[in-house]
């Protein structure tokens, strides 16, 4: 039986001449946790925005639950169930906090009093309810992003891609989002993380994947990457 909800062969992205994903190959497991770390411009952010449509792969294939999607808009890689956040949240500063996680459902055909019991159930779940009437620009960045988490969640996705989702915000927060991501796996929904905060993403990562100039240099157990040469190489430089 084929347990893997994503997979990527061979992709490769340029612009111009520079080469931000160069021959990619990875997979992600059902129920999963998921980590790419590497240095600033290793291409990890440029391999969410392939995934989920925002960028077109020059080569290889994506392929999810099965199916390729290279080519579809983000909108129809949405709908077939991977949501996204972003490093800078991407709130409706003028909706209010329910408002915003509605966003999704404005065109869709189901009972809105469904919708609406499951924006407050998701509330409930981040800890968010006492804010649903304030707007989301009154809400710190942390907050923010716990918003646009709860947003994609709306839709049920069975996997997320999470950009830096540590970052900036409170020390307690964080270890709050890092128990909200392994309560949404126990639920049965694959995470993949790219992040520059390696601390967190070893507490609760099942793999971790490692990027250098474009290119995968190492993948496995969070206590097997740590001590890998070129991952040590890749962020500390050659001698």
């Amino acid at each position: 039986m084929n347990n893997k909800i994503l997979e990527l062969k061979h992709v490769t992205k340029r612009f111009g001449g520079i080469v931000a994903v160069n021959d990619c190959s990875l997979h992600v497991d059902n129920a999963t946790i998921v980590g790419i770390i590497g240095p600033n411009g290793s291409g990890k952010t440029t391999l969410l925005n392939l995934i989920n449509g925002i960028y077109k792969p020059d080569s290889g294939e994506i392929i999810f639950k099965g199916r390729i999607i290279n080519g579809l808009s983000p909108s129809s890689i949405a709908s077939l169930g991977i949501g996204r956040t972003f490093q800078i949240p991407r709130v409706f500063k003028k909706l209010t906090v329910l408002e915003n996680l509605l966003v999704p459902t404005v065109y869709s055909n189901a009972d809105h009093s469904e919708f609406l019991m499951k924006a407050k159930s998701l509330l409930r779940f981040f800890g968010l309810d006492h804010l649903a009437n304030y707007y989301a620009s009154e809400l710190s960045g942390g907050q923010q992003k716990l918003v646009e988490l709860a947003r994609a969640l709306m839709m049920d996705p069975s996997l997320l891609l999470l950009d830096e989702p540590t970052a900036g915000i409170h020390p307690d927060l964080k270890d709050k989002l890092l128990h909200y991501f392994s309560q949404l796996k126990l639920r049965g929904i694959s995470i993949v993380i790219v992040s520059h905060d390696t601390h967190s993403v070893m507490k609760v990562c099942d793999k971790i994947i490692v990027m250098s100039s474009g290119s995968i240099i190492c993948e496995g157990l969070p206590r097997d990457v740590t001590s890998n040469p070129k991952v040590i190489e890749a962020y500390l430089g050659g001698a």
